[in-house]
């Protein structure tokens, strides 16, 4: 998936080292909480490019790595509260992103990056909706979904206890 400047490359090992400091700075550790340890890190991230269900990238510009996105099947991972209130859980998919390089966060790559990601899945016949799920405290991210067409659908408290918005979008008929 690219646009001469924006392009989306499947995430391999060689981007861990560079993710993993991604995730220690405090605009993502904030909203992306993942074991801080290197050896787990490693493993839950071998396990996702292994997984034919969940399907991790690195967002670049113009070759530049400045963040992660990935998608997964909802029906496929242990996220009851969505397939509860999904009526198409085989067709549904999440995505998560986040932009990791500093230089590039707030400055509107999250948006571009989601726009592109979405119009690609679209492609993907199988798929009939896609959902997010940030915290409410998390207003960039809201704003982003929001003006990507994302419906607040309504909150939900995460097995670990935080607060979220259950996004959704339909694929348009």
């Amino acid at each position: 998936m690219t646009n001469s400047q924006y392009s989306i490359k499947p995430l391999t090992e060689d981007d861990f080292q560079t993710m993993f400091q991604w995730l220690q700075n405090p605009h993502v550790s904030w909203w992306w909480q993942v074991g801080t340890q290197w050896p787990e890190f490693v493993e839950k991230y071998r396990q996702h490019i292994e997984c034919d269900y969940i399907f991790p990238f690195i967002m670049q510009v113009n070759n530049n790595a400045i963040g992660y996105i990935q998608y997964y099947y909802t029906n496929m991972v242990d996220i009851t509260w969505v397939n509860e209130i999904s009526d198409e859980s085989d067709s549904t998919v999440g995505i998560d992103i986040f932009i990791g390089n500093p230089e590039y966060f707030a400055k509107g790559y999250g948006t571009i990056f989601m726009k592109m990601f979405i119009e690609d899945l679209w492609e993907q016949s199988e798929i009939k909706k896609i959902i997010v799920d940030p915290q409410p405290e998390n207003l960039q991210a809201v704003h982003c979904f929001k003006k990507l067409g994302f419906k607040e659908v309504r909150k939900v408290t995460h097995p670990e206890g935080d607060e979220i918005f259950y996004m959704e979008l339909d694929r348009l008929a």
